[in-house]
């Protein structure tokens, strides 16, 4: 493309639409390219393997670029969300003939690790969890939600089970309130990709009215979670996310269930891994889930 002159109506339009997506990797369509610019540019270039170049402003500085071809983002798309990384794609909304003037652009969707319906994304065998958590310090609320299926179970427990509940699940993607000060909630931050939600995301009424307009109900007693007050929060809390994320394709998600730790008996990851239930130990081995699909 052209020289990236931060003063153009392009880099313009480009700076206020990253200004909204401040945490997500702006794949910025540009012709038949999808660009991306800055720190960006360094990222992609890194973990994709593509060559990073440098424009100058218009002025003394210099801005990174890196880019790929339209088409490829079938191949590009799924390296960076396995990195762990938001990743937003921003399109051109109309065709460029019939643009008076700059070409208009918006983001059609932010995929994240927990928040992927593309299947070069997602491994059908296995659930694809995004998982959402609040509360404490003697009670947390969790939910659970694949939304390649839309599974959707929530479960309210103590420290030592949601822990457990989190290390069976082993979820994508973290959702936290924000301005959480629970040292339970900050460890699990720090082992799980986690992304911090405004605390009102979590808030008792909202996720209340999220839930029963998900499924079209006048309250949350036919699910036996309607005095999961923690529970409700965390769930209201996923819904509120695949909105932010731009997805609305949720229609598939029709009920949520109770999640109860005492009714299973649960397997650390240890054990999941080295009988080799889900991933091999060896690259290339059998596992159980693997015969199980192919039979």
């Amino acid at each position: 493309m052209s020289k990236a002159k931060s003063d153009t109506p392009l880099m313009r339009q480009y700076a206020s639409i990253k200004g909204r997506y401040p945490d997500a990797i702006l794949l910025f369509r540009v012709g038949d390219f999808y660009e991306t610019f800055g720190s960006d540019a360094v990222t992609a270039a890194r973990v994709l393997g593509i060559t990073l170049t440098k424009r100058n402003n218009g002025g003394s500085q210099e801005m990174e670029l890196a880019g790929f071809p339209h088409h490829s983002i079938e191949t590009y798309l799924p390296r960076l969300v396995r990195a762990g990384f938001r990743v937003a794609i921003c399109d051109q909304l109309e065709e460029p003939k019939l643009a008076k003037t700059i070409v208009q652009r918006g983001v059609t969707e932010v995929v994240t690790p927990g928040v992927a319906f593309n299947e070069h994304v997602v491994d059908r065998r296995e659930n694809h969890w995004l998982a959402a958590l609040c509360g404490g310090p003697d009670a947390y609320g969790i939910a659970f939600l694949d939304v390649t299926t839309g599974e959707f179970t929530v479960a309210e427990e103590g420290t030592e089970t949601t822990a457990k509940l989190l290390e069976g699940h082993a979820p994508r993607e973290l959702l936290l309130p924000k301005g959480a000060r629970d040292a339970f909630l900050e460890s699990c931050a720090s082992k799980y990709r986690s992304y911090a939600l405004d605390d009102w995301a979590f808030a008792d009424d909202f996720a209340k009215e999220r839930l029963m307009h998900q499924f079209s109900t006048a309250s949350l007693k036919g699910f036996g979670i309607d005095h999961l007050k923690w529970g409700q929060r965390s769930a209201g809390a996923v819904l509120h996310y695949l909105g932010e994320t731009r997805h609305d394709r949720v229609a598939h998600i029709t009920a949520i269930s109770r999640l109860r730790p005492s009714d299973h008996v649960g397997l650390d990851r240890f054990t999941i891994r080295n009988l080799e239930l889900v991933a091999p130990v060896n690259e290339g081995a059998r596992t159980l889930l693997r015969a199980w699909t192919d039979a």
